[in-house]
């Protein structure tokens, strides 16, 4: 009898929450708290963006988002440094965006540091469960930076398997990969 006293208001608890509980993530959050400096930054005001996130950086600073932005808006203004730093700290706080991984690759392929994003490349694809056609766009250049085109033709393709169609037509044509139209 005390079971069934004591299990029913834990049921009603939990049917309370599953229906109006509060199930966003803390990444949901921060995008919904920093949503004036996101919005900065799809308008590509990577500058003022990056003063917004600077400023609340300093009231937030263990936020991998925030630190995740100031990555993203650095790396807009082709400040290749400051951005992997950020990303890096953006990690410390929170290695499981997926994002980071990516615009981090990105941001060592800039750099000429091919190796790190292939790291970071092959990061981004284990977070995103081989689902992003970014990861092997970006992977198959870097494999094509490092001379590698049996890599690079397996990442295009993978691309164009998942739906890029860009990758696709390339592929098609059979063409020559021309890298500077895939980024």
């Amino acid at each position: 009898m005390e079971i069934t006293l004591v299990a029913v208001p834990f049921a009603i608890y939990v049917l309370y929450w599953v229906y109006y509980g509060d199930h966003d993530t803390p990444l949901d959050k921060d995008k919904k708290r920093f949503a004036f400096g996101v919005d900065l930054f799809e308008k590509s005001a990577f500058g003022a963006a990056l003063d917004y996130f600077e400023k609340i950086n300093q009231t937030y600073p263990k936020s991998a988002f925030v630190w995740f932005m100031k990555g993203k808006c650095h790396s807009r203004l082709e400040n290749y440094y400051s951005a992997n730093f950020c990303f890096e700290q953006s990690i410390v706080f929170d290695n499981t965006i997926p994002e980071t991984y990516l615009e981090k690759g990105k941001a060592h392929y800039h750099l000429e540091e091919f190796s790190y994003a292939i790291n970071e490349f092959n990061m981004a694809e284990w977070h995103y469960h081989e689902t992003n056609t970014n990861i092997y766009r970006w992977r198959s250049m870097t494999f094509h930076q490092l001379g590698k085109q049996l890599e690079a033709r397996k990442d295009i393709e993978k691309a164009a398997f998942l739906g890029d169609e860009r990758a696709n037509l390339l592929i098609i044509s059979n063409q020559v990969i021309d890298y500077k139209t895939l980024i």
